[in-house]
């Protein structure tokens, strides 16, 4: 499970992080953004640990119905993060506080930078995946640039 890829104009994953390169117009998803959608400009280069990319839900279908779907592992870890998970008795309640809690652990472990010049934001998406030993190219039109 993980991000759809449709969300970045670029992405890669290397051995240890997931780079991804996103436009922030006309709309981004708050999990990228943070507290910083004020400041925000065009482009934004986040990367994170691997690992957390199972903290980002999917939609997936549950006994017929359309539902927002984790792996077991950061499942659990979501909802021993909630404080009285347990005791909550509505099913949306539930999905929403562990929409919250997943962007809330998400967070803390996503480094951004945010620029308007698009060179600016592909030249960090690009030192970024060299940190961790992934080779990627300047995009070229109509080229495949070899990201994920």
């Amino acid at each position: 499970m993980k991000a759809k890829p449709v969300e970045s104009l670029r992405q890669k994953k290397g051995n240890f992080y997931v780079v991804r390169q996103l436009s922030t117009k006309p709309f981004i998803d708050d999990k990228w953004v943070g507290n910083e959608r004020d400041k925000l400009k065009k482009y934004l280069v986040v990367k994170y640990p691997k690992s957390y990319d199972a903290f980002i839900p999917v939609w997936n279908e549950y006994k017929g119905k359309k539902v927002i779907w984790w792996d077991k592992t950061p499942h659990e870890t979501i909802k021993s993060s909630i404080k009285n998970y347990q005791n909550l008795k509505d099913r949306k309640e539930k999905n929403d506080c562990k929409i919250k809690e997943a962007r809330i652990l998400f967070a803390k472990k996503i480094t951004r930078f945010h620029c308007d010049s698009f060179q600016e934001a592909e030249s960090k998406y690009m030192a970024w995946c060299l940190d961790d030993g992934m080779k990627v190219s300047k995009l070229q039109l109509g080229k495949n640039s070899g990201d994920d």
